[in-house]
């Protein structure tokens, strides 16, 4: 039986999503014995729920070279209303922030370098500081493939310290209600889920060495 314990964010159902390459092997097919490198085996997509403690959904893919990106548009078919999304860059795609708006999910996403490149309606604003730095906002907006314009949140945190990569700097993306989420409050989301980094890692490398048994929906074969 299940431990009844506080949601991490209260009112949504969490949903961590990345994927996770299948470790490269020196088992391989007669025609790949001739290549110096061992081959890829595949790869998954892996949405995890932290306040269960459980994966909740699986896409795996055979070809290990494709995108992580790729495999979004199957998994996020399964998004519904009162969800909220969390993905890393690699995620921050017109497509895909726009593909869960459609469904009626809610997301905060690292916003990447050169896409979705959204324009800027209005000048950065400060809102304050949190534990991992400062907390900046503008309002900004996207368009998707029919023309249709998303406005979107852009919440910037100037951290204390670097990340692991060394940027001192991250941008969000969300669609979360200013009315509900202070940008500080959206920083806190991130900073929150964190924290279930190292179980999810645990559970995407489990999950993925055995995603040749499990379904579309992460349900054994």
């Amino acid at each position: 039986m299940m431990s009844a314990k506080m949601p991490t964010v209260p009112g949504y159902r969490l949903r961590i999503v990345d994927g996770n390459h299948l470790p490269a092997s020196e088992k391989r097919l007669k025609p790949l014995r001739g290549f110096r490198g061992a081959a890829l085996p595949g790869q998954s997509l892996v949405v995890y729920d932290p306040d269960l403690d459980l994966v909740v959904d699986l896409v795996p893919c055979e070809d290990g070279h494709a995108q992580e990106r790729s495999l979004m548009e199957l998994a996020q078919r399964q998004a519904q209303p009162g969800e909220l999304w969390l993905a890393d860059r690699n995620f921050s795609t017109r497509r895909i922030l726009c593909g869960l708006h459609d469904q009626g999910s809610s997301f905060i996403v690292r916003e990447h370098g050169r896409t979705p490149n959204p324009q800027s309606l209005e000048s950065v604003q400060y809102r304050g500081r949190i534990e991992a730095g400062t907390v900046y906002e503008q309002a900004v907006e996207v368009e998707d493939n029919a023309g249709q314009r998303l406005r979107l949140r852009r919440v910037e945190l100037h951290l204390e310290r670097a990340t692991e990569d060394g940027d001192t700097t991250i941008r969000l993306l969300s669609n979360l209600p200013a009315s509900q989420f202070t940008p500080r409050r959206i920083g806190a989301c991130i900073a929150s889920a964190g924290k279930s980094n190292r179980c999810f890692s645990a559970w995407s490398r489990c999950c993925t060495a055995r995603s040749s048994r499990w379904d579309i929906r992460g349900r054994p074969c």
